[in-house]
């Protein structure tokens, strides 16, 4: 499949060309099956290492149509999955795959992953105030994602992560 998808060029001017790595994984995606083919963008907004119940809320479908889409996009390289925990086989699958998206879809797609991450860990957001506070600055929803970034920035600060503290107070001031 991946010597299929790559057209004849001399072997000089492939070599680390991004475009051509770009050409190569569109057109792996595209090769998929529908469902699959629609939660691979849904996957690349949540980021790394996610469940098959946050994909299944956010992509909107039944846990195990999650599992049988998973299940098809591990047998194609594009994920791995170990337990309940779900990664991209590689960083550039991710990255081409959230780059095709619209910036009107990131931002509905990053507001629903914020929304299910919430409903998901009903209760304790400390330990999602930074994951909630990415995806709602990237869905521009300044009332919920300034909050999360103020508690991330507080709980960095306890345990001195005095760095990760100053990113969370700048991006929430920025909003």
């Amino acid at each position: 499949e991946s010597v299929q998808s790559l057209q004849f060029d001399p072997p000089a001017k492939r070599q680390g060309e991004p475009g051509l790595i770009r050409e190569f994984v569109t057109a792996r995606l595209e090769r998929l099956p529908d469902l699959p083919r629609r939660l691979v963008p849904v996957a690349a907004t949540i980021g790394r290492d996610f469940t098959f119940a946050l994909l299944a809320r956010v992509g909107q479908i039944s846990e195990v149509d999650a599992a049988i889409a998973v299940e098809q996009l591990v047998r194609r390289h594009i994920l791995t999955a170990e337990g309940e925990r779900i990664d991209f086989c590689h960083d550039w699958i991710r990255r081409v795959a959230y780059e095709q998206l619209m910036s009107h879809q990131r931002r509905l797609l990053h507001a629903a992953v914020g929304e299910a991450i919430e409903s998901l860990h009903d209760g304790d957001k400390g330990q999602i105030a930074d994951q909630l506070g990415h995806h709602y600055v990237q869905a521009g929803d300044a009332r919920k994602a300034i909050p999360c970034l103020i508690r991330f920035a507080d709980m960095a600060g306890q345990r001195y992560a005095l760095d990760e503290a100053l990113r969370a107070f700048q991006q929430a001031t920025a909003m």
